[in-house]
């Protein structure tokens, strides 16, 4: 269905964006890369790959207390001092460094992959202000490529 609307979406002239959640319970190495082949079948225009959060108060936090999978409670650790999220959990065979590790190749995977590059440069040249902002966001992925931040 997912791959159905986004070739509906895309026929119809809207660019897809892909939003991918990692970390939740069950995860594991393998249903990790299983969300990477997920987002190169629905082949959206821009994607992002997050980690799930914990917040106090919902059945996650709850779950993930009880389980012993928490590694803190101080929700002023969420963030690093730089701004980018934490991972508030280790689950048995997957660390949240790990998790952090997946995600960032996620990203740097998918956006270099040759297919995404050659649907780049056929959008810049359908439309050259298409290059403006590749221009920008392609330094920025970079960044975030080589820093992994």
């Amino acid at each position: 269905r997912m791959a159905a609307f986004a070739d509906a979406a895309r026929q119809a002239g809207v660019e897809v964006h892909g939003d991918f959640i990692i970390g939740l319970p069950g995860e594991t190495p393998e249903t990790i890369e299983m969300t990477y082949r997920a987002a190169l079948k629905l082949r959206p225009a821009t994607m992002q790959v997050s980690i799930a959060l914990p917040l106090p108060g919902t059945e996650f936090y709850d779950w993930l207390k009880k389980s012993g999978y928490l590694k803190t409670e101080d929700f002023g650790q969420f963030l690093t001092p730089e701004g980018a999220q934490n991972v508030m959990m280790d689950y048995p065979g997957l660390s949240g460094e790990d998790m952090k590790k997946a995600m960032h190749r996620i990203v740097v995977r998918y956006y270099l992959q040759p297919s995404y590059l050659l649907e780049a440069l056929g959008r810049i040249a359908r439309d050259p202000r298409e290059f403006v902002k590749f221009w920008h966001a392609g330094r920025k992925f970079l960044k975030y490529a080589v820093m992994g931040a």
